[in-house]
């Protein structure tokens, strides 16, 4: 079984009340940066986040603790996404590339916890569980969420 394992990080801004999400090119949804068909050997899980971001969205974030872990399982591959609550005290460069020249994410931009209402964003969980009380999430130690969609 080949499985692809990706890191991605929530990024709360209490400040703006907004999320950091990505959208890649031709995409209708949006996600929290990062991702990963491999983590770099002697990397852990939470740095290979941490450079996922930066790769993306040109910001270097902190990670605070895993939040999320969600199975789902494809046709040739299963897939195992770990989100990680982060913060950053970098600014958005509007004109950032991801810096992977195969990269395939065309837009990162904050996104009001009430704009979020209207958009499609991947995992679901994170308008229905994850964002409902951002102070509980990191009062939570280290419990987290599993989901396994099959």
């Amino acid at each position: 079984m080949n499985v692809r394992i990706i890191s991605r990080v929530i990024i709360v801004n209490p400040e703006k009340d907004a999320l950091l999400l990505a959208r890649n090119k031709g995409a209708s949804f949006w996600y929290p940066p990062g991702g990963g068909w491999e983590v770099e050997t002697g990397e852990s899980l939470a740095q290979a986040g941490e450079r996922e971001v930066m790769e993306e969205c040109g910001v270097a974030v902190s990670i605070h603790k895993m939040l999320y872990l969600q199975e789902f399982h494809e046709a040739k591959q299963t897939a195992l996404e770990v989100f990680f609550l982060g913060s950053t005290e970098s600014e958005i460069d509007p004109n950032h590339v991801d810096l992977d020249p195969n990269g395939a994410v065309e837009e990162v931009k904050w996104i009001s916890f009430t704009e979020l209402e209207d958009l499609k964003v991947f995992p679901e969980r994170i308008k229905e569980t994850l964002l409902t009380d951002i102070e509980s999430l990191e009062s939570l130690g280290d419990q987290y969420m599993y989901d396994s969609i099959v």
